[in-house]
């Protein structure tokens, strides 16, 4: 699954990620008032959500409105259940515009299908889940480097402790503490330059710096290993 935050300045990034932390408390209280478990959720829990990328295109223009960037930043974890849902609902107005989706990066392909062009996602890691190996300070570091690059903006170097003020006032419970490094892909020669989305020959948005949708990539893997038998 995936929570979307809108963002449109650095400010908005750190309170994202701030909130993202919120999140997280609200989850681990209910389920400690559940006696699950007593400790900060980690990485490891399925409904633990992580920094994963950032989704960007631009709005239509109207009568009323004229033509606008629209930036999401995309925290994915392995499950989406209802427990995500109601913290966001006891956030409160803090909340807002926070969205939980299912279909996790397949709904924000969906979203960034009805904006218009430039359309462009930006990977901090190489899969949404995997097993939460890689989540880790350093993955935040570069999840905050590389959306301020998308700004245009140098990273704040208050940026931790701004986050932090937000969340010691909003959150219901203590957090996990990250390890500083952990294995992150994809490495930087990957991450470096992510042209925007195309689209693959059966209409279908092809993956980050692919010809193909995953679907077309998997029959084409599929077809090479039949030509081999």
């Amino acid at each position: 699954m995936a929570l979307t935050i809108y963002i449109s300045s650095v400010d908005d990034a750190i309170a994202a990620f701030a909130k993202n932390d919120i999140i997280l408390s609200h989850m681990t209280k209910m389920f400690a008032e559940q006696s699950e478990y007593m400790e900060g959720m980690g990485p490891g829990d399925d409904y633990y959500t992580a920094p994963f990328a950032l989704a960007s295109g631009w709005t239509r223009k109207t009568a009323s409105r004229p033509k606008e960037q629209a930036i999401k930043l995309c925290f994915t974890a392995y499950k989406c259940r209802e427990a995500h849902d109601l913290a966001i609902r006891a956030m409160g107005d803090l909340g807002s515009g926070i969205r939980a989706l299912a279909g996790s990066m397949v709904d924000v392909e969906r979203w960034i299908e009805a904006l218009c062009e430039p359309k462009q996602i930006v990977k901090f890691r190489r899969y949404a889940w995997a097993g939460a190996d890689d989540v880790s300070l350093d993955l935040e570091d570069r999840a905050m480097k590389m959306t301020c690059d998308f700004l245009g903006v140098t990273v704040p170097p208050d940026w931790r402790a701004r986050r932090e003020a937000i969340v010691k006032e909003h959150a219901v419970w203590a957090l996990y503490k990250l390890p500083q490094t952990a294995v992150i892909g994809p490495d930087d020669k990957e991450t470096e330059k992510q042209r925007p989305l195309t689209k693959c020959g059966c209409g279908n948005y092809a993956k980050p710096n692919s010809n193909f949708c995953n679907a077309c990539t998997a029959l084409l893997a599929k077809e090479d290993t039949l030509g081999e038998l």
